[in-house]
């Protein structure tokens, strides 16, 4: 037997559960202890059948079966997880699985099945709260997207003895915001948050302020929009250093839904913005030589990741650092021809851009100009293996949905 639901609209139900909206495991659950005594329908010899005797059958044959609960417990059985829904900041999707609801029935997906929660409990986001933003620190001034190989030491202060046999473009990739794009596109894909219009904007700021400039321009912070990404700068325009700078460090901001959440952000010292509506958590230093070994221990002892991607929110696209001419060949990330840019993801931008990952050893073949992004049309791309495989599956996916909106 296999109980149908029909999508249930939690924007405009009621209930007292203190939720906001109608709930079943609410309805019933003060019943779920409470037996009924059932009547089995009784068929004899010449019994004329009608729609009601077999209705009868059916409900009671149902009614018995949603005894399993006070046997066996009710919840999920397996499957059901929930994620963010990419393709709606406000829902999430249960993938598909069985469970057994407090009433004893079943429920049972077959396929993936969109939630719409933006009026529920009054929280527009149940996967990332509204107005957040997550990331780290970093030293990045507007000119440091220029840095080179060639001129990176003098960026990090160092003699030449102590940079020998160091990678200067690995460590040019650090400066010139390739890296934060690189990992906020990780993040981004595995998070649900979706990047800025603008990509990574690099504000100053420091421990203090995150709270009230982590949050969207139109509230009196310096992000386009809510739930996205951003890296802070430890130095001002002019060079200056920023105080309680978050160059190591990394940090998350969170908007309160409701003045409950917002009291818990007072009552547990967070700091917060002047409303009180947005609170700020951040660690001044990350391990990362040693949290590394950590991730790669458990992904091939335990097959946990640290993270993986929920769907291609966000991508690395590369931009020329100087003018490009015909003939010269990239040489990718931290080099001196292109520096790498977080941008959001679509069908259209992912068939024409040029990702950072595939841009080493990729020829020009037309002249590109300081400053503007590289298309695939601009370059001949010299990897041709796995990793080129892959890309042209993702911007495959991508387009398949957008095929039957």
């Amino acid at each position: 037997m296999t109980t149908t639901y029909a999508p249930v609209d939690v924007s405009s139900s009621t209930a007292p559960c203190g939720c906001g909206h109608a709930s079943r495991i609410c309805d019933c659950e003060q019943e779920s202890c409470e037996l009924e005594c059932l009547e089995r329908p009784r068929f004899y010899c010449g019994l004329v059948l009608t729609d009601t005797h077999l209705t009868d059958l059916a409900t009671w044959v149902q009614k018995k079966l949603s005894l399993r609960r006070f046997v066996d417990g009710w919840g999920v059985a397996c499957g059901l997880g929930v994620r963010c829904d990419p393709a709606n900041p406000g829902g999430v999707l249960v993938a598909p699985g069985y469970a057994l609801s407090p009433c004893g029935e079943d429920i049972l997906l077959c396929a993936d099945v969109g939630i719409d929660l933006s009026g529920c409990c009054n929280v527009t986001d149940p996967c990332s709260t509204p107005d957040s933003a997550i990331e780290e620190g970093t030293k990045h001034l507007a000119g440091y997207h220029d840095v080179t190989p060639a001129t990176v030491w003098d960026h990090y202060g160092l003699p030449p003895e102590q940079t020998a046999g160091l990678n200067a473009q690995m460590f040019c990739s650090f400066v010139d915001g390739t890296k934060s794009a690189v990992e906020m596109a990780a993040v981004s894909n595995a998070t649900g948050l979706v990047p800025q219009a603008r990509g990574l904007g690099f504000p100053p700021c420091g421990t203090a302020e995150l709270a009230a400039q982590l949050r969207p321009a139109g509230e009196g912070g310096v992000l386009d929009r809510s739930s996205t990404l951003e890296v802070v700068s430890s130095l001002h325009p002019d060079g200056s250093p920023v105080a309680g700078d978050l160059r190591w460090g990394v940090y998350v901001t969170v908007a309160a839904g409701d003045r409950f959440v917002a009291s818990a952000f007072a009552a547990y010292g967070l700091a917060t913005s002047a409303d009180g509506r947005v609170a700020a958590l951040w660690r001044p230093a990350h391990l990362v030589g040693l949290e590394l070994g950590v991730s790669v221990a458990r992904a091939a002892l335990a097959g946990e990741p640290t993270g993986s991607p929920v769907a291609a929110i966000a991508g690395v696209a590369c931009c020329a650092k100087r003018d490009l001419r015909a003939g010269e060949t990239i040489d990718g990330e931290g080099g001196e021809h292109v520096y790498g840019v977080l941008r959001s993801m679509s069908p259209a931008l992912g068939a024409r851009m040029l990702p950072m990952g595939l841009a080493r050893g990729a020829r020009v073949v037309r002249d590109i100009t300081r400053g503007s992004e590289v298309a695939q049309q601009d370059v001949e791309i010299a990897d041709r293996g796995s990793a080129a495989a892959l890309y042209v599956d993702l911007i495959r996916e991508l387009a398949a949905p957008a095929a039957h909106t």
